[in-house]
């Protein structure tokens, strides 16, 4: 190959002489040159983040009433005895003060008829949980332009909308955007349409992640970005207090007796006897072929309500599940499917991505169930960031990794304390830094003054460990590019403009194992350069955090 041929000004020429010496060569040298080992002793950074970590155990759940429209999350008495649909979108309008519109013809092709009764109440609630236990007769609901539209649970579930979210915040506090596309995309009801499911889409545009779903669903990413802000041992991003309440009632103990009681008395029984709010939910019954005058007969003494609720209904392939405010009876197979998404703040069990994934591998092997990751769709283990789990399973799995966490936590506490493997930080060791000669010299010269001065010997510190010298070593010789080495076989015959000769000497430095690394990332800067970052400057835009659709501004010198 014809070797390509420069003419250069002198002074042209001594700038990219230079340049290259400073640059191509200590590239290609120092992959080959031994180098300090990763020293054990933590920056300051990492001691700070070693300390003991404290997990809040608030917030314990993230109320609803705070995702949404003021109106809807007020606080609402009210008690219903067999009204019609009709009936109640009056007292909606007139009372609440809620622009309504319903939508009579889906409804009608449902079965939905506006003279269906209605029998419900609120205690000092939010009057979305009304709204919200309409499902149980198939009517859905979901907000636009300021008015609030009603129409059949088919039909919510297909109106998407678009909303966006930015995630300044916590792109600040450490999280990585894709990761949060993830976790919105995995950890709530999303559809999305590279699952085939409707056209549900989540797009990440710079700081601000751009979400395609339905009403529900949207309270479900508020939920979950509001979680990832402030994070406790566990928070379950859609909880009502109401649930709170009703999970201490499910476990207090009860004793009742019931002799051919027909199902619907049956529950209400039971839910007086408890004081708590239990119901059935009449579409669940009728899918299971349940009738409300089948007959139950039990008898259960100072049990927990959750077990004469389980037992009362265990004939009838029928469970208990708390959703809405209440305790609904419903199919086994609804209660099953039923997913609720958790964020669990695990700081102090795992410190960067290795123990995160190992961790997560631990609890899905552990807490047993199906997974995602082991090719079901029903539950979800990720990581939003290291010390950050989001999990979306069963109320059921969400308990038992708590509980997993909490066991591994004590563990941990009464383990003994024992020596990390790997080379003593405080050992003096002797490396031998291969450099350009104009670099080396510089870094003998200043190299005591920038990197730990007081472990370097001198006549302030004549027992310090540090010391440094330079010796001459072997030349090399590059191509114009800089980009490798061409032996002097390779060049004989050949003009001598064409190579660049670089004077290379080694810098003989005998120090602790700990400052070796700090030498080895202030080589690194040396090298690559480090500026600081301008928050002022131009970047946020829409291609992500500083770069654009373009992949980033860059600067004419």
């Amino acid at each position: 190959m014809t070797p390509m041929i420069f003419n250069v000004a002198p002074k042209t020429a001594r700038i990219l002489t230079t340049a290259l010496t400073l640059t191509f060569a200590w590239v290609c040298m120092r992959s080959a040159t031994a180098s300090p080992q990763a020293s054990s002793i933590p920056t300051a950074d990492e001691a700070a983040a070693a300390k003991p970590i404290e997990i809040s155990d608030d917030p314990g759940a993230l109320d609803p009433a705070t995702l949404m429209a003021p109106r809807l999350a007020a606080s609402t008495t009210v008690e219903f005895d067999k009204i019609s649909m009709k009936e109640l979108y009056r007292w909606l309008q007139e009372e609440q003060k809620l622009s309504v519109s319903v939508d009579a013809t889906a409804m009608k092709e449902k079965g939905i008829l506006s003279s269906e009764l209605v029998t419900d109440r609120l205690n000092n609630e939010p009057l979305y949980l009304i709204l919200d236990r309409l499902k149980s007769l198939g009517i859905g609901w979901y907000e636009e332009g300021g008015d609030l539209f009603l129409t059949t649970t088919e039909a919510t579930g297909q109106k998407m909308m678009t909303v966006s979210y930015n995630l300044g915040e916590l792109l600040d506090a450490g999280f990585e955007g894709e990761r949060i596309v993830e976790a919105i995309s995995s950890a709530t009801g999303s559809t999305l349409i590279e699952q085939g499911d409707q056209d549900g889409a989540v797009v990440l545009l710079g700081d601000v992640v751009f979400v395609r779903q339905t009403q529900q669903v949207q309270r479900e990413v508020r939920g979950l970005l509001a979680g990832l802000k402030k994070t406790g041992r566990r928070t379950l991003t859609m909880a009502p207090p109401q649930h709170a309440l009703l999970r201490e009632k499910l476990q207090q103990k009860i004793s009742i007796t019931l002799e051919e009681v027909p199902l619907s008395e049956a529950i209400t029984e039971i839910a007086r006897v408890s004081g708590a709010d239990i119901r059935a939910n009449s579409a669940e019954l009728k899918k299971a072929g349940v009738r409300d005058r089948s007959p139950i007969s039990i008898e259960m003494t100072d049990q927990k309500l959750s077990l004469v609720l389980q037992s009362a209904l265990s004939d009838f392939k029928l469970t208990w599940l708390v959703q809405d405010g209440v305790v609904w009876v419903v199919q086994n197979s609804t209660a099953e499917a039923a997913t609720r998404t958790a964020i669990y703040d695990v700081r102090d069990l795992c410190r960067d991505e290795a123990e995160s994934e190992a961790l997560m591998y631990a609890l899905m092997e552990q807490a047993g169930g199906s997974w995602e990751d082991n090719g079901d769709k029903q539950g979800v283990l990720l990581f939003a960031r290291p010390g950050i789990l989001v999990v979306r399973h069963t109320e059921q799995m969400l308990d038992s990794v708590l509980q997993l966490l909490e066991n591994y936590r004590t563990a941990l506490r009464e383990s003994k304390p024992r020596k990390k493997l790997g080379p003593d930080p405080k050992e003096v060791v002797t490396y031998y830094y291969r450099l350009p000669t104009e670099m080396a010299q510089d870094l003998e010269q200043h190299l005591t003054e920038m990197v730990r001065t007081e472990t370097w010997k001198s006549e302030n510190t004549p027992d310090a460990p540090g010391t440094i010298r330079i010796l001459k070593s072997t030349s090399d010789l590059l191509d114009t590019h800089g980009r490798s080495a061409v032996t002097a076989k390779e060049t004989a015959g050949q003009n001598a403009g064409h190579v660049l000769v670089v004077d290379n000497s080694v810098l003989i430095i005998r120090q602790l194992r700990e400052v070796h690394e700090e030498i080895d990332r202030l080589l690194d800067k040396l090298t690559t350069g480090e500026r600081p970052v301008d928050p002022n400057a131009m970047g946020g835009g829409m291609g992500g955090g500083g770069g654009g659709f373009g992949g980033g501004f860059f600067d004419v010198r």
